[in-house]
């Protein structure tokens, strides 16, 4: 709904406006006179001379709105200008707004490509290499990245993460990119592997991203991830093991 009306405001505001200047005259009691008198006219005209009502009816209230209009040229004109100056400005700040997020920094966050994922007996040594990186048109400032790894039943959604207080910040260029190790600090333990294997768990690796753009506008972008190795298999791997991305948790500041 906020999408729709972002992207409609301006037709939404004529509208508005164009309503609001009909109730205004309609309200008025020039109008109101004028149309009073058509009905008086119409009444002491024999039967003969009578149009249709719907027709006589339509006839006056629209030459009723231009003698309206010729009686109050110079409010006519000045509302006019006001108008124009309005929707002038509406269309300075939607071009600004364009112009803003066209250039402006896009942080994003993905596997590597291509995806090479570890053995499970490797999880805590190879790991999986993730990439954060810039794809707008000016530079991320401020970057700064929390992540997790985890091994959690499958088909639940991680904790969300908090920054602390202080955390190290870098400068982000358009199109370079920060690389993201995801690996456990110990080898998974059997009972972890063989819940995996089973496909009641899974390994689900997430994080946030928060970064100011050179407008300086602070955004964020969170994303999550699940390694799933259901199937067949032994310690060393599965068959059909995959890394995909979670039904919940990608999202930025813009989708809320």
């Amino acid at each position: 709904m906020l999408t729709f009306l972002r992207k409609n405001r301006n037709r939404i505001l004529l509208i508005l406006a164009i309503a609001l200047f009909l109730w205004f005259v309609i309200d008025s009691q020039s109008f109101q006179q004028c149309v009073c008198n058509s009905e008086n006219d119409y009444a002491n005209q024999s039967p003969q001379e009578r149009h249709p009502l719907f027709y006589v009816t339509i006839s006056n209230h629209v030459g009723c709105i231009w003698h309206w209009l010729d009686m109050n040229s110079g409010a006519v004109i000045a509302l006019f200008t006001i108008v124009i100056g309005g929707f002038t400005g509406f269309l300075f700040v939607d071009g600004r707004d364009k112009g803003r997020r066209e250039l402006r920094a896009y942080v994003s966050v993905g596997p590597k490509l291509p995806i090479d994922t570890p053995i499970l007996n490797e999880w805590h040594i190879k790991g999986v290499t993730f990439h954060l990186r810039n794809d707008g048109h000016t530079p991320a400032y401020g970057v700064c990245q929390i992540n997790s790894i985890e091994v959690l039943p499958r088909n639940t959604f991680p904790d969300p993460l908090e920054f602390k207080t202080r955390e190290s910040k870098l400068v982000l260029a358009p199109n370079a990119y920060s690389e993201i190790r995801f690996r456990f600090d110990k080898m998974l333990s059997e009972e972890q592997k063989q819940a995996i294997l089973a496909g009641t768990a899974a390994i689900y690796l997430w994080g946030k991203v928060r970064y100011r753009d050179a407008f300086r506008m602070e955004r964020w972008t969170k994303y999550c991830m699940v390694y799933e190795a259901h199937g067949p298999g032994t310690t060393e791997g599965a068959v059909g093991a995959r890394l995909r991305w979670c039904a919940e948790g990608n999202e930025t500041e813009e989708s809320q």
